[in-house]
């Protein structure tokens, strides 16, 4: 059978969701469906309006259905405020299914609202755009929408979505290898960073809690690995203000994961990323500690001192009292290194996922 894969992402080779769709498409080859290219470059600027992405991502997908007679439509789009792309090519097919990469984002800064002063533009616009308002608007029609997370599934119904038609199947990723060395025991101590430099990622955040760390703590390094799309500037200007630049590094390149022991990732918010992020996830499968932020859905999967550690987002204090703990005890650096291992292979592994969605897809044929 063939599925058509479709999605509203721009074609964006260093993105989270471009990764994820690909790993996506693996999965559907992989549990025997023949897929059909939909990832239109029709859209590379990311200035572009979002309804013009909407509409393109929508004609896109019903050209390709009409073109290859595909048997399925899997439409890949950002959060439920997106779902009427899908109700508009549910008109002309039956087979359709969507898959949510993040939740809305009105709520969350209804109730934190000091985020966007780091970049209110981007905070606004999502405020309006990606809320339950818009979300309330779709009928969604599809026959089943999959969504990675509790929440969203919850988020869902609240918006108006029959719950027999949800189904919950996490974001897989697979691990193309293990951390392949060990770090020599008089190698410095290293603290990791990768993804955009947007405010939302919070990366000023961490830099000026490694400042704070970095006071009693002299001989560690903290190495940022980036797109470069975002703040770039502004983040370079503030490891020169702090004077940190013996000990930051800014690498315009993927992550070297073998140089880096604990990975930091402190979101100020849920959104503006994969629900389940996938570094977030990589981290695990590899079995490097991570410190994130206690913010809805990745709460989900990282449990404090667990399967990771949680700082209070936006909060410079407690990001570096984490960063402390867990420089100083090698033994819960390990701990958390094992279980996120065992986690990651009983719920995030591919072939687990793989499983799911041929229990889904077996009801459409």
């Amino acid at each position: 059978m063939k599925i058509l894969l479709s999605s509203f992402h721009i074609v964006n080779e260093i993105s989270g969701e471009y990764a994820q769709a690909q790993e996506l498409r693996k999965i559907l080859e992989k549990i025997g469906y023949e897929v059909i290219s939909g990832f239109p470059e029709l859209v590379k600027n990311n200035g572009e309006a979002f309804i013009q992405r909407a509409i393109n991502c929508r004609n896109f997908a019903m050209q390709k259905q009409q073109t290859h007679k595909a048997d399925i439509i899997f439409l890949i789009l950002p959060t439920p405020a997106f779902a009427f792309i899908a109700d508009r090519i549910c008109k002309k097919f039956e087979n359709v299914i969507v898959r949510y990469d993040a939740s809305l984002s009105s709520e969350e800064i209804l109730n934190s609202p000091k985020g966007i002063l780091s970049s209110p533009l981007f905070f606004t616009s999502r405020f309006f755009i990606n809320s339950m308002t818009a979300a309330k608007f779709s009928s969604f029609s599809a026959k089943y929408h999959i969504v990675s997370s509790q929440y969203q599934r919850r988020e869902l119904i609240k918006a108006g979505c029959k719950e027999e038609r949800i189904v919950c199947i996490p974001n897989a990723v697979l691990l193309e290898d293990k951390r392949a060395k060990q770090k020599a025991e008089n190698d410095r101590f290293c603290f990791g960073y990768a993804g955009h430099l947007f405010g939302i990622k919070g990366v000023d955040i961490l830099i000026q809690a490694f400042a704070r760390f970095q006071q009693k703590n002299r001989n560690v390094k903290l190495k940022l690995f980036s797109s470069g799309l975002g703040n770039k500037s502004a983040i370079k200007k503030m490891i020169n203000k702090l004077d940190l630049r013996q000990n930051v590094e800014l690498h315009i390149a993927a992550i070297d994961w073998d140089s880096i022991d604990c990975m930091v990732l402190p979101y100020r918010y849920s959104f503006g990323t994969l629900a389940f992020p996938q570094l977030l996830l990589e981290s695990l499968g590899k079995g490097c500690p991570v410190i994130t932020t206690n913010v809805r859905i990745i709460d989900e999967i990282i449990t404090d001192k667990m399967t990771g550690l949680l700082a209070e987002p936006m909060n410079t204090v407690s990001l570096a009292d984490k960063m402390n703990e867990i420089f100083s005890d090698p033994v819960l650096r390990e701990e958390i290194s094992e279980r996120g291992k065992k986690l990651f292979s009983k719920v995030f592994d591919i072939n687990v996922v793989s499983n799911s969605y041929k229990e889904l897809l077996n009801k459409l044929t």
